[in-house]
């Protein structure tokens, strides 16, 4: 048989060639040629396996280390993988090894080509400390990464992490991350799209009007000191309407219920010019503004909020109501509309 003859079609769908490299002994004639691509990959690391997640639809690798691999692991690399299993649509099936003594990166770029993405997300899970940073970075070398998760590290790993990626734009930090004020000072002060944090520590307001961070999330902390007031959201809107922030497209707040709609928004738009957007009118919001994201949609609707103008014509918009799946919390959201002047 000719290698062209191996070799599955352009037109077989996306699971069915998965399902082919995955259970054909010439899977790597398969594999080579599929080149399909996603939006985003997010690779996972712990102290017993690496995932390598393509996102709902697409599916997962998962390499699974033994237990105590880290224990008599080489100083130049992750330990070798004693499991490689494909998840797709309910069907799991195990990867062949193509070539003797496959380490993990070489596992990684063989993977990588049964799908392509542009966007690499880090994600630090449990564990992943037991591998020096070294190790990590090694493996790392020459990926090209475009976000970092972090859920939970201790302070000096998380440095070196900082200091390691210093253009990655898009950044997740969990409520179990670093409890270091510099720390969270530090990425605040960086040139980001993307910023997610539950903080443990003070983030101030001075913070927030002096980044230049394109969309940040602040989520929930159960240390209210750690939110920002109504008087400090009202100054914020008041500097952005005198030119602060003049790259930040979104600010996304979830806090405490305190007080109803009309209370709260009195307060943070005290002494601003605004107007009320009527409910029955729906706008649409660049969803490329916002953060990266898989979904197909590119537009975001919103209705009602309350509108004012920065000093140079850009139309800012305020949001505030309980968010229902989040029990006793309320969602803040401040938008900047492109173009609209």
């Amino acid at each position: 048989m000719s290698e062209e003859e191996r070799l599955p079609t352009r037109q077989t769908s996306l699971p069915d060639r998965i399902k082919m490299a995955m259970q054909s002994p010439e899977d790597y004639y398969i594999v080579k040629y599929l080149q399909m691509t996603v939006e985003r990959v997010v690779i996972k690391l712990e102290k017993t396996k690496m995932t390598i997640d393509y996102g709902e639809g697409f599916g997962q690798f998962v390499l699974s280390f033994t237990k105590d691999s880290f224990n008599n692991l080489p100083e130049e690399s992750l330990p070798k993988p004693f499991s490689i299993l494909g998840i797709f649509h309910g069907l799991v099936s195990k990867f062949t090894e193509p070539e003797p003594g496959f380490d993990m990166r070489k596992w990684f770029d063989y993977l990588r080509d049964i799908i392509i993405s542009t966007h690499i997300a880090l994600d630090f899970g449990p564990g992943v400390e037991c591998f020096s940073f070294e190790i990590i970075k090694r493996f790392l070398h020459g990926m090209g990464v475009s976000e970092i998760i972090i859920p939970e590290l201790n302070n000096e790993y998380f440095r070196k992490i900082l200091y390691e990626y210093p253009a990655v734009k898009y950044w997740v930090l969990a409520h179990e991350g670093p409890r270091d004020d510099e720390i969270y000072k530090e990425i605040m002060r960086r040139d980001t799209f993307h910023l997610c944090l539950q903080p443990n520590c003070k983030i101030s307001l001075d913070d927030v009007s002096n980044c230049n961070i394109v969309n940040l999330e602040i989520w929930y902390t159960p240390d209210t000191s750690n939110q920002l007031s109504q008087k400090d959201l009202n100054t914020f809107l008041k500097n952005w309407i005198n030119g602060s922030n003049p790259n930040m497209k979104s600010l996304s707040i979830k806090m405490e219920f305190e007080e109803l709609d009309f209370e709260f928004t009195n307060n943070v738009l005290a002494g601003i010019n605004y107007t009320d957007a009527p409910n029955y009118r729906k706008r649409k919001f660049p969803r490329s503004f916002m953060r990266h994201t898989g979904t197909d949609k590119d537009f975001i609707e919103y209705k009602g909020g309350y509108d004012f103008f920065r000093k140079d014509g850009l139309r800012g918009t305020i949001f505030y109501a309980l968010d229902d799946s989040y029990g006793d919390l309320a969602s803040f959201r401040f938008i900047v509309w492109p173009n609209f002047r």
